[in-house]
C-alpha cells in the first residue's frame, strides 16, 4: 500500500500543521477541499459543479489512492483538523505507461505562498524516488500560474510539450496547458533534464 508516515511541517512564517495520507474518514473533509479550492483557484481545471461525488464516491477513491503501489495521496492538515491542501499522484493502469505517475496539487488561498506546495512536493517526489516503480513524476500548469511554474522549475522540472488553448474559463478566454516532469530514477532522465536530489 502507498503509505508515508505523518510528520509535522513548520513553514516558512512558523504555522505548523501536519501532513499525511488520506485516509477513507476523510470524504467528507475532502470534498469540501475540493469545493474550495475549485471556487477559489482559477488555475485549477475543475469547477465547483464538477465536484458531484457522494461522499461514499470520494471514501471509495481515497481507498483507490491507498491501495495503488505507485499512487498516493497527500493532505494537509491544519491545527483544529481542517484539510488546506491535498497532493496526489495518480499512476496508468495500461502497462507501457506504468513507469510515471502524474502530480495534482491544490492549496487553498489562505494557505498559499507560505512554503506547503514545496514541502508536499518534497515529500511526493521523495516517495517516487524510493519506489522502484516509479521513474517519473509528471504535471500540468497553466503559463500564466508564474507562481507555480516557477516552483516547479525550483524543484527540477522541465517542460514537456505543451496544449494549446486547451483550457477555457467561464468568462470564454482560454489558456495553454504546459506539460512538466522531473526524473526520480538515476540515468532515467533524457539529456537535459535533471534528477530529483540528484541536482
Amino acid at each position: 500500500m502507498a503509505v508515508i508516515e505523518p510528520r509535522a511541517l513548520t513553514l516558512r512564517d512558523g504555522a505548523a500543521l501536519t501532513l499525511r495520507c488520506a485516509e477513507e474518514g476523510d470524504a467528507f473533509a475532502s470534498l469540501r477541499l475540493r469545493l474550495e479550492t475549485t471556487r477559489t483557484c482559477p488555475y485549477i481545471a475543475s469547477l465547483p459543479e464538477d465536484v458531484n461525488e457522494s461522499p461514499w464516491q470520494q471514501a471509495a477513491t481515497l481507498r483507490g489512492f491507498r491501495d495503488d503501489p505507485r499512487g498516493l495521496l497527500l493532505y494537509a492538515q491544519a491545527p483544529g483538523g481542517a484539510l488546506v491542501g491535498g497532493l496526489g499522484l495518480k499512476s496508468n493502469a495500461r502497462r507501457k505507461l506504468q513507469h510515471w505517475v502524474d502530480l495534482g496539487m491544490a492549496i487553498v488561498p489562505a494557505w498559499q505562498g507560505r512554503g506547503l506546495g514545496r514541502a508536499m512536493i518534497e515529500a511526493a517526489l521523495d516517495f517516487a524516488a524510493a519506489n522502484p516503480l516509479i521513474e517519473k513524476v509528471t504535471l500540468g500548469v497553466l503559463p500564466e500560474n508564474a507562481r507555480a511554474h516557477g516552483l516547479y522549475v525550483s524543484m527540477g522540472f522541465r517542460e514537456e510539450g505543451r496544449q494549446y488553448r486547451h483550457l477555457r474559463q467561464p468568462d470564454g478566454t482560454y489558456s495553454d496547458h504546459v506539460f512538466m516532469a522531473v526524473y526520480v530514477k538515476p540515468g532515467a532522465a533524457p539529456s537535459g533534464f535533471e534528477t530529483w536530489r540528484g541536482r
